[in-house]
């Protein structure tokens, strides 16, 4: 229990060296080797009245819950899922329980069912899988243990520290510098937690994040957002009715802009650069208007950024674009990831 008494954030990973990571989706729950990706964080919260449980909220701001249904017919495991609520539902509550022998390990305890949470291995569906289920032979056991990683406050502000976060004294925002080494930042605040939002990724229906080249001047998609750059610094302008005004600063030092170039001759799209203006004006300026879970970036003449598909030149590319095509590529999900003070 101490190890959720002294932190925020922390990791789950199985004795298969495998993370415990919220879907995608925001409901199911599975394990991944990737303990950088910001789904395998998870907030700690303790729960009034019950000092020896705690509850653990997902990057969509949802709770690990277990539940009743079987995993699969005939078996014992059950179905573990990300479910929102208000967090008094005893399903979404764990008890941690230490292990005498394994000090550095511990095993969640569901007690609303009796059963512990567990990472399964061997074939698919079980392979990656993540139940909770009984406490079994003793080879089966281990499938429960699991190492605990924490992150203080002070780790986290340890971590922006090392990983080269420098002020900007005009603004007060925190951006990334220019290395291409990876971040490892525990999430803030919810996905759309977006007025005192510091630091952010963006992330297109491809599944690729808004990244600043290399180059310091293109503005493209990229698979990988534990990268640098893919974070950008948020400096807010002023709220605007159904969402916010805010300017975008690159790892780079270098503000999100919406040029007036076409993209391609004869084409809708304009170009998406980083710039340093001589002068704040209108075309860094961008307009967060949520859409369901995602944003949509609105410019000052009404387009939208886009994030592009197909064949070269078109893949990876960013624009922004007339407002009546394709929705799905206008649309953005975004992770908070740093927060102002209020």
């Amino acid at each position: 229990m101490e190890y959720f008494m002294k932190t925020k954030y922390v990791r789950l990973k199985s004795l298969r060296n495998r993370y415990l990571v919220a879907g995608k989706d925001g409901e199911s729950v599975k394990q991944s080797r990737n303990g950088n990706a910001i789904r395998a964080c998870w907030i700690v919260e303790m729960v009034d009245g019950k000092p020896n449980l705690i509850r653990l909220r997902s990057c969509h701001g949802k709770y690990l819950t277990a539940s009743d249904d079987r995993f699969l017919l005939g078996w014992t495991g059950n179905k573990v899922f990300q479910t929102s609520g208000t967090g008094d539902e005893p399903a979404v509550q764990w008890e941690p329980v230490s292990v005498s022998d394994l000090p550095s390990y511990i095993r969640l305890r569901s007690p609303c069912f009796g059963k512990f949470l567990r990472a399964n291995g061997g074939a698919p569906p079980w392979r990656k899988s993540v139940t909770v289920d009984v406490q079994e032979s003793a080879v089966t056991q281990v499938w429960i243990l699991w190492c605990v990683d924490t992150l203080t406050d002070q780790g986290i502000d340890s971590d922006l520290c090392s990983s080269g976060h420098e002020s900007d004294q005009s603004t007060g925002a925190s951006s990334p510098t220019s290395s291409s080494s990876p971040l490892n930042l525990p999430f803030k605040s919810g996905i759309l937690d977006l007025h005192n939002a510091k630091i952010i990724r963006l992330l297109s229906h491809h599944n690729k994040y808004l990244w600043a080249h290399e180059d310091g001047d293109l503005v493209i998609q990229g698979k990988h957002g534990s990268q640098k750059q893919a974070y950008w610094a948020v400096e807010h302008i002023t709220p605007v009715k159904g969402g916010s005004l805010v300017r975008l600063k690159s790892s780079y030092q270098k503000y999100l802009t919406a040029t007036e170039d076409n993209f391609l001759l004869g084409a809708t799209g304009k170009k998406v650069k980083q710039t340093v203006p001589a002068k704040l004006d209108y075309s860094i300026e961008w307009e967060l208007i949520r859409d369901g879970n995602k944003v949509r970036l609105k410019t000052w003449d009404g387009n939208f950024l886009r994030a592009n598909g197909g064949v070269p030149p078109w893949r990876n590319s960013v624009t922004h674009d007339l407002p009546h095509l394709s929705k799905d590529k206008l649309l953005w999900g975004i992770e908070v990831f740093d927060v102002y003070d209020d």
